[in-house]
């Protein structure tokens, strides 16, 4: 192994110790320990220079703070990327980036794809109770429903006002994009594969 390939593990070590030390904060935050105490001073002094940044971008959503989540992500990103770059010879290193990049995007649409089928879920099953004229029992104030209502929202408000969502009372509008997540999963799955080719055929 190479000096340039050595550089390259010795960051991926570090990148993964970083997010081994975000998990346990978050871990540690379920059971509300002691602020003063030594190792939790530490280790909201090594992790918050990295979350109070994020928490610009992504504020609390339903009373979750989302920041370790976006961190975490970004870390896997950066973990990837430096893995590509340091572990493969230049000219093949931009392409295994791509593919990395490529790929993480795929989880993401796909993640949320789900998100956007369970809100369809609960669309349709609120509509069925309010034909019934029956209340849902859906606990709107729950983190959870919250969460889903709030990450969602940002997708489909647009999608109500450029498409006819609405059908007989019924919001349709989880599943028109749901539909869009689906080519650009198809997208990306093409694109993936195209990376993956080799550049030459030998005849």
């Amino acid at each position: 192994m190479g000096i340039f390939q050595s550089m390259g593990t010795i960051l991926v070590l570090a990148l993964q110790i970083y997010s081994w030390l975000l998990i346990i904060r978050v871990l540690v935050s379920w059971i509300n320990p002691d602020p003063f105490h030594p190792l939790m001073a530490l280790l909201v002094r090594v992790t918050e220079p990295v979350l109070q940044p994020l928490r610009r971008w992504i504020p609390p959503m339903a009373g979750m703070d989302l920041s370790p989540l976006l961190a975490l992500f970004l870390l896997t990103l950066l973990q990837r990327a430096v893995s590509a770059l340091f572990s493969s010879t230049p000219g093949n290193a931009i392409t295994l980036l791509f593919n990395e990049i490529v790929t993480l995007v795929h989880l993401i649409v796909t993640f949320y794809l789900l998100l956007l089928l369970i809100r369809a879920g609960i669309n349709f099953y609120s509509w069925l109770y309010l034909r019934q004229r029956r209340p849902s029992g859906i606990n709107l104030s729950h983190p959870l429903v919250r969460f889903l209502l709030h990450s969602t929202n940002p997708v489909l408000q647009p999608i109500r006002r450029w498409f006819p969502a609405n059908l007989a009372g019924l919001d349709t509008s989880p599943l028109i994009a749901a539909v869009v997540a689906l080519l650009g999963l198809f997208v990306l799955q093409e694109l993936s594969a195209m990376l993956a080719a080799p550049r030459f055929m030998v005849f």
